[in-house]
């Protein structure tokens, strides 16, 4: 059993690159790493991210990166990485939109960027409702200085109109009215 750090090099060194799938190395590592370091809440995060970018030949389940995500967040509350893969893959593969929602939120809360909110009001344009907090839907995504993609801008945009909300709230100075050509 190697200490936490170590498999954590590991599989650092073992990461697919964009468009590769996880090798059966980094596959056979990571459950030995949780096994050996089951109040991880990185292991258990990475190891629900490979699973989930598997070929569907490997085998694994939705219910399994679903719960390696739930465990991470048992092992740290604060991981908005895993808040933000549990409400995707509860809304993708489940159509639990409460909980979606609901693990989106908390991404949110706990510092995620722009693709929970992109995915949160996605669930929610799904669910055909929203709460008034224009705030919690739309980040400052919609101005110049932002992460999020044209097509994310434009997405959030075309939900705020759908729920008849504005994305810029007149009393929320974090959020301004985006300049024409910005999405």
């Amino acid at each position: 059993m190697m200490d936490i750090d170590k498999y954590l090099d590991e599989i650092d060194r073992l990461w697919p690159k964009p468009g590769e799938f996880p090798t059966k190395e980094i596959l056979d590592l990571c459950p030995e790493a949780v096994a050996a370091h089951p109040e991880s809440s990185v292991l258990w995060y990475d190891w629900g991210i490979l699973m989930e970018r598997c070929s569907e030949d490997h085998g694994y389940t939705a219910e399994e990166f679903r719960q390696c995500f739930e465990n991470s967040i048992r092992c740290d509350a604060t991981n908005e990485e895993a808040y933000q893969e549990l409400g995707c893959v509860l809304d993708v593969y489940f159509d639990e939109f409460d909980k979606a929602e609901e693990a989106l939120r908390k991404a949110i809360e706990h510092g995620a960027g722009c693709e929970s909110y992109y995915a949160r009001a996605r669930v929610l344009a799904e669910m055909g409702r929203h709460d008034g907090r224009n705030s919690t839907y739309f980040p400052n995504c919609l101005g110049v200085e932002s992460e999020c993609t044209t097509s994310e801008k434009a997405f959030c945009l075309r939900v705020s109109i759908a729920l008849d909300i504005s994305p810029n709230s007149p009393s929320d100075p974090q959020h301004p009215e985006p300049e024409t050509g910005n999405i």
